[in-house]
């Protein structure tokens, strides 16, 4: 069997990203020690210039000003310089130096300069002894350092004496002789080799390091992943040319590749079931029927057997024909747990036998994904990997999933390559378009989102629908398709609505192609309002109950409760409030009965008066209303609102 051209190894590819993935790390971490090496170096030097003033001061605790700097030859300056020059040998600095700057800051005065290379020392001694002058520029750095600024950075000079990195820091001179500056200077050659051997020092052990992650990591992928999904592969593919299963897949894992190969295992049992009861039978013709219908039940098996759902809020119904005995089209709905559906519509390149069996595998893969991951475009990407690695038919499938989640109204919806879905009412949504599955790897489908109101509904379909044909080969469309369902009001009444519309669309012309349809209806809630303005007389009650009664929708004890609770507070806004009006709202929805109450009469919060306790003689007249009232009601609230006495009483159904 010819290998898709298309085809990747698993291993190869993660060896590349890994060998990628590990060369990043590596020269991060190496950028990472040479910046932290130059950062420590700096600071290594910062402090030994501060050890090189140190030193000054303490050889000036002994000595004066004028005993050291009376003369090159004196005793003291010799000493000076000695102990300069042993302190620059000791750091493994170039040269150390000590001068002055005029108050025109236009000219340096050098009092002592030594270096750790006696040839290059002697000529300091003479270019930058006691009492030499330079009339060089005079840097920023120079002058901040003299101010009193930041000096724990070193200033690159380039001049005769070579390529360096300096060091200052601004001394007291003794005996009130003003401030100088202490220069340690490190050549830059020297500094930089320094580090660059540290840094390859290093580079050298994490490349060790990271090859050795490597090659576990990709023993560890052709172990674990590779070898055993070139196993399914192969029995995919056996399976796939030969019609049977020489054996089963042994694999016998609680991951994703063991279900696919628990899967496939049952799959090929029940084909070859299938199989050999048809090739028991002898007449060719009565061994074509068998086959068409077993796979018939094998694919009506798969698709949900309830083709109308009612759940909180919402209705999901479905409907499909298929052109042939089996098709290719599919459809799913799958229980996501916390009273979240997973929707699915989808249609199989080609018809027949190829396009059932291939629906009959990805419909098993993607009902098993979006069962775990409850997240479309993840179940969808996984899927199409899995399958996409033993296409040897090189079949596609378009496929639309969601995920509808009643409580927020929330649609997350995933695309790829399928016909646009409908909404009923307002038109297309426009998705990510995504590509069809099987093909290629890395097919890179996405979510999206949509929320669905109460009386909103949304239809998926095949293109099935909108490319049946009538007998002059016109095609029915996407504009017939809105305007079947346009005034749709349920689930039901839609797909309805819409295959009455192409089978008159069609007329005599024979059906093509598979025409499935699924769609999800958010219900309006149903709420129904009487409202009444009454004089407050006991006469007025027969109106409050004869609208109660066709509210309570013959349900007797439903019916009675309400009405004590109502006659009570009408008995006693007209025997005791002196109202001249009583307003009266009752509303019904499908979980509640409400009642409200307003009278201009005087104000009286019923909920103050205790006598559930009393006993039937201790009763005042009226009160027992009130407690009648307490007990009939689910919840019941009081307030004086706009000069009124307002009671809302609930009754739970």
């Amino acid at each position: 069997m010819e290998r898709n051209p298309k085809h990747h190894s698993i291993l190869t590819s993660f060896a590349v990203g890994t060998t990628f993935a590990f060369l990043v790390a590596g020269v991060l971490s190496v950028l990472f020690v040479y910046v932290n090496n130059v950062i420590s170096s700096n600071q290594h030097w910062s402090e030994l210039a501060d050890k090189g003033v140190m030193l000054i001061d303490n050889y000036f605790e002994n000595v004066t000003y004028d005993e050291v700097f009376s003369s090159p030859d004196s005793e003291e300056y010799k000493g000076l310089r000695y102990a300069l020059r042993e302190f620059v040998v000791y750091s493994d600095a170039n040269c150390g130096y000590l001068y002055t700057i005029n108050p025109e800051r236009t000219k340096r005065t050098y009092l002592v300069a030594t270096s750790s290379d006696e040839e290059e020392d002697k000529n300091l001694s003479k270019t930058r002894g006691l009492g030499a002058t330079s009339t060089n520029p005079i840097t920023t750095t120079e002058l901040s350092t003299l101010d009193g600024g930041d000096c724990s950075r070193p200033e690159r000079t380039n001049n005769e004496f070579g390529n360096h990195y300096c060091w200052y820091r601004v001394l007291d001179l003794p005996g009130g002789k003003g401030k100088a500056i202490f220069g340690l200077d490190q050549n830059v050659t020297d500094y930089n080799d320094l580090l660059d051997t540290d840094m390859w020092h290093f580079a050298f052990l994490i490349g060790l390091l990271l090859l050795g992650i490597a090659i576990v990591e990709i023993v560890l992928l052709r172990r674990d992943v590779v070898k055993p999904i070139q196993e399914v592969t192969a029995h995919m593919r056996d399976f796939a040319r030969d019609g049977i299963a020489k054996d089963r897949l042994k694999i016998h894992r609680r991951d994703e590749i063991g279900e696919i190969a628990l899967t496939f295992n049952q799959m090929t049992m029940d084909i070859e079931q299938s199989v050999q009861r048809i090739e028991e039978m002898t007449e060719e013709r009565v061994a074509a029927v068998t086959e068409l219908e077993v796979a018939k039940r094998i694919q009506q098996g798969l698709v949900p057997a309830a083709k109308h759902i009612e759940g909180a809020g919402y209705e999901i119904h479905a409907f499909a024909r298929t052109a042939r005995a089996v098709g290719g089209d599919f459809y799913d709905l799958v229980d996501c747990g916390e009273g979240r559906i997973a929707l699915v519509i989808a249609d199989v390149s080609g018809k027949g036998i190829s396009a059932a069996l291939f629906m009959s595998m990805f419909m098993t893969l993607l009902h098993e994904k979006l069962s775990k991951e409850h997240d479309p475009a993840q179940a969808l990407n996984e899927a199409n990997d899995l399958v996409a690695k033993s296409n040897p038919e090189n079949m596609f499938v378009t496929v639309i999933a969601a995920m509808f989640d009643p409580t927020s109204g929330t649609l997350t919806y995933a695309n790829a390559g399928h016909t646009p879905p409908l909404v009923a009412g307002s038109g297309y949504l426009e998705p990510d378009p995504g590509i069809a599955l099987g093909l290629f790897e890395d097919a890179g489908i996405v979510n999206e989102t949509c929320v669905l109101k109460p009386g909103d509904g949304i239809v998926f379909y095949t293109d099935g629908t909108t490319e049946a044909n009538n007998p002059q080969k016109q095609f029915f469309g996407e504009e017939r398709l809105a305007q079947a369902v346009a005034g749709a009001h349920g689930a039901e009444e839609a797909i309805n609505a819409v295959v009455t519309a192409v089978d008159s669309f069609t007329g005599e012309a024979e059906q093509f192609d598979d025409l499935t349809l699924l769609s999800l209806f958010v219900l309006e809630h149903d709420e129904r309002v009487w409202k009444a303005t009454l004089v407050p007389e006991l006469a007025s009650f027969g109106e409050v109950r004869e609208h109660l009664e066709e509210l309570c929708d013959g349900d007797d004890t439903l019916f009675k409760r309400v009405l004590l609770a109502c006659d009570e507070g009408l008995t006693n806004v007209a025997s005791y409030s002196g109202a001249s009006l009583v307003e009266y709202e009752i509303s019904r929805t499908d979980e509640q009965i409400s009642v409200c109450m307003a009278d201009d009469g005087t104000p009286f919060d019923p909920l103050t008066y205790e006598a559930d306790e009393l006993e039937f003689e201790d009763f005042e007249f009226g009160g027992m209303g009130i407690s009648f009232i307490k007990q009939s009601c689910d919840e019941i609230a009081y307030a004086y609102e706009d000069g009124k006495n307002v009671l809302k009483m609930t009754f739970y159904l």
